[in-house]
């Protein structure tokens, strides 16, 4: 409303109540669920003219996923009696609410509460949105499908996991023209997350993506928000059933913003989209001042990153992306994508152990070091280990009791304070085979004494024993995050939080050890996590089969020695943690990264610089994280 009337005053000169009449009774639709949303709305919109009292105005209570240009929104007659009440999707599931429900039925709303005029919809010229983000598993079954119902046309691009979020982006393309615009307010993930690449290549083959704007003051815009958000504004080019028209030039550019602090108010909001958008027609490459900092890429470079479109955003310092694809065109042909490696190998990724199959880790696991045992359920500690049996004693209880070695598999608890590269000589064990006094060894973890599962669980374990351990999630910021990977030269059950490899050969796992362990494979993480919250990163097993990796089977004999050399003489070395390991440059990671760029072709001054440059740039997008953690 304040954007149209600011607009119009421009044109004209000024703005009268004929006009706030338009806006209000022709121009202006608001839709949202909530009883209480609609009605405030209602509110302000009315209090923009307190001469003029309008009793049309096209904001209705409605699950909006149900609507298509073309109907129209019916009148109710029912007051808004508690409209401070949250309703919830499943009482707009199967139509309007019966009389006895405690919340009004769908339908239009005039300032008393009351049911106003119809609302025949049409699309607009803008959409502007910010979405609920409930996750997948969070929808009743009944409510997804009626999702696919209502969005039928769009089914190429629904992920079976499609967040609730995504379903509303495909209603905006539904009521946006062509030529008009869409701005949303979006979750961070939409950029990276398999089950929103369909929503992207929709954004990419119809629209002109114009701005993709986000915050490095806290993790997101909204209050209290925990998870990273986004700002999203696209121009679309055409409708949907006109595939076979034109796209989107693909040399048009799109603005990437970096707030570097929120705004405080409205004036200081239309500052900054001034900045930007006189940037986005500026001869620059980037711009950069206190408040932001912008770059721009084009619409054919968006559409190739359709897989991984978070790469825009991953960093606050466009730089580290440049610098990363020059490494990797210059190492192109000692390089490879992991799922073509380990399908040459034969390789699998298997996540690691946790609660499953009726088996519960942390009262099955047997730690080896009790300075790991930081929690309550970390129950058993080995003690004796001898040729036949381990002798383990609970912490609590002050019982010893005998174990056989047939009975155990090797394990790893947990990741946070391993400090080692190889783990071979740190392993706990883990509880895979029934044994004599497995019943009151489970009576002594739990209290209970059913073993059934048993049997369940040592398939299970058994799947995930691998030589090779990459992590699947962590806090890249935390003091007891060290490494990125693992080697074992036995075969281990790792934590959940990790991924297992199976490596069929003992110099291939160090090789890809030094890889990922390198200060460039740190990059590529960053660059291609699924953020979860603030330094909280993930990599979801599709992400890992697409990373680049040292490939192995492209070394000569001698770069692979020389590779293998510098893991024998670091893998026994305490390392601390990533974040200080950067900053301090400690002495066996510019080993590693030395003989990595090495290998990779660069030089001894080459190496220097892209050190140089890269440790504290790295630790700064670490600690941005963390302060995004607790912003």
């Amino acid at each position: 409303y304040r954007r149209k009337r600011e607009l119009l005053f421009k044109e004209k000169g000024y703005f009268g109540l004929e006009d706030h009449k338009r806006f209000l009774e022709e121009d202006l639709t608001g839709i949202d669920i909530m009883p209480f949303a609609a009605h405030l709305a209602v509110v302000h919109l009315s209090l923009q003219a307190l001469l003029y009292e309008s009793e049309k105005v096209r904001i209705a209570v409605w699950d909006s996923t149900e609507l298509k240009p073309g109907q129209v929104i019916p009148a109710v007659s029912r007051e808004l009696r508690v409209a401070y009440r949250r309703p919830t999707l499943d009482i707009f599931m199967k139509g309007q609410p019966s009389p006895e429900e405690p919340y009004m039925k769908k339908g239009a709303v005039t300032v008393e509460g009351v049911g106003g005029e119809e609302i025949p919809l049409e699309q607009a010229d803008v959409v502007v949105m910010n979405p609920p983000f409930t996750r997948q598993e969070r929808l009743p079954k009944e409510y997804k499908n009626r999702l696919m119902e209502r969005l039928k046309g769009y089914d190429k691009y629904i992920h079976g996991q499609l967040g609730l979020y995504g379903y509303f982006i495909l209603l905006a393309d539904r009521f946006t023209k062509v030529g008009g615009r869409m701005a949303l307010v979006l979750p961070a993930t939409v950029l990276r997350v398999k089950s929103a690449e369909g929503v992207r290549r929709l954004l990419a083959e119809n629209y002109k993506i114009e701005h993709i704007i986000t915050t490095w003051q806290r993790a997101a815009f909204s209050e209290g928000a925990q998870f990273r958000e986004i700002l999203l504004i696209a121009r679309k080019v055409r409708e949907l059933k006109e595939s076979g028209s034109s796209e989107a030039n693909p040399s048009a550019k799109c603005a990437i913003t970096f707030l570097k602090r929120l705004p405080k108010s409205l004036e200081e909001a239309k500052d900054l989209a001034t900045k930007i958008k006189e940037f986005t027609v500026s001869s620059e490459a980037i711009y950069e001042d206190e408040n932001l900092a912008t770059y721009r890429i084009t619409q054919g470079d968006l559409k190739k990153l359709v897989e991984n479109m978070f790469t825009l955003i991953a960093t606050q310092n466009p730089s580290l992306i440049d610098l990363w694809m020059k490494i990797m065109a210059k190492a192109d042909k000692k390089m490879a994508v992991f799922h073509e490696y380990l399908k040459d190998v034969k390789g699998e990724i298997k996540r690691g152990i946790e609660t499953a199959r009726g088996g519960k880790v942390q009262f099955l696991t047997i730690l080896t070091d009790e300075s790991m045992a930081i929690k309550k359920s970390d129950v058993w500690i080995a003690t004796k280990p001898d040729k036949r049996a381990l002798i383990v004693k609970h912490r609590f209880l002050k019982k010893d009791m005998s174990v056989p070695l047939s009975s155990v598999d090797r394990a790893l608890r947990r990741i946070s304070g391993v400090k080692r590269m190889d783990i071979s000589e740190k392993l706990d064990y883990v509880i895979s085979k029934k044994f004599t006094g497995l019943e009151e060894f489970l009576s002594n973890s739990t209290g209970k004494v059913d073993t059934s599962f048993i049997d369940k669980w040592r398939k299970y374990v058994k799947e995930r024993l691998g030589n090779f351990i990459v992590v699947r999630r962590l806090d890249i910021s935390a003091s007891g995050s060290t490494l990125l990977a693992f080697y074992s030269s036995i075969p281990v059950a790792p934590p959940g939080v990790t991924w297992s490899l199976k490596i069929p050969l003992g110099n291939d796992a160090k090789v890809l050890a030094m890889w990922f362990n390198s200060s460039l494979n740190i990059l590529q993480t960053l660059i291609n996590r699924k953020e979860t919250r603030g330094a909280f990163l993930q990599i979801d097993e599709y992400t890992l089969e697409d990373f680049q990796i040292l490939n192995p089977k492209t070394l000569s004999e001698h770069e692979k020695s020389f590779l293998i050399d510098i893991f024998e003489k670091s893998k026994g070395l305490d390392f601390p943690s990533i974040l200080n390991q950067l900053k301090d440059r400690f002495p066996a990671r510019v080993e590693v990264d030395g003989a990595v760029l090495r290998v990779l072709g660069f030089d001894e001054d080459e190496v220097g610089r892209i050190l140089d440059y890269l440790y504290p740039a790295l630790a700064n997008e670490i600690e941005q994280l963390k302060a995004l953690m607790k912003g």
